[in-house]
């Protein structure tokens, strides 16, 4: 599950937008602000950009492990895991705003798709599991 939300999310989704989108980091954008442009306009385009953080979706790989066991009734386990993704994710998310590096909307976006992937990821994993003939709890 975690490999499928890794080419889901930080492989796939987030390649693809940061290409559509074409948004510059906050760092390079001029004194005056210069250059920004609203993570809803998309100017396509190769290089440096800043929507969405890729490092808040790898930050977001433990996500499907949580509804996974949750789903094994290992409750404790399942919150102790889900605290240490938000720990994770919201200080990567944090780090990357306060470096510059992303806008709070870049990671916000991240965040959120990292945890509407989770349920994906898992149905994705257990079908490679099936497939594989791996016991699924």
């Amino acid at each position: 599950a975690s490999v499928a939300q890794f080419l889901l999310h930080p492989a796939l989704f987030t390649n693809l937008l940061k290409l559509l989108a074409g948004r510059s980091r906050p760092v390079h954008l001029g004194p005056d602000g210069a250059g920004f442009v609203p993570f809803y306009t998309f100017k396509p385009g190769i290089g440096d950009f800043s929507f969405p953080s890729g490092h808040v979706a790898v930050a977001m790989l433990l996500a499907p492990c949580v509804l996974l066991l949750w789903r094994s009734r290992e409750r404790w386990s399942a919150t102790g895991v889900a605290l240490l993704t938000v720990a994770w994710a919201g200080a990567v998310a944090c780090g990357r705003v306060m470096s510059g590096a992303h806008f709070p909307t870049d990671v916000a976006l991240s965040l959120g798709v990292g945890v509407a992937l989770a349920p994906v990821s898992l149905r994705m994993g257990d079908a490679l599991a099936r497939r594989l003939s791996i016991p699924i709890t």
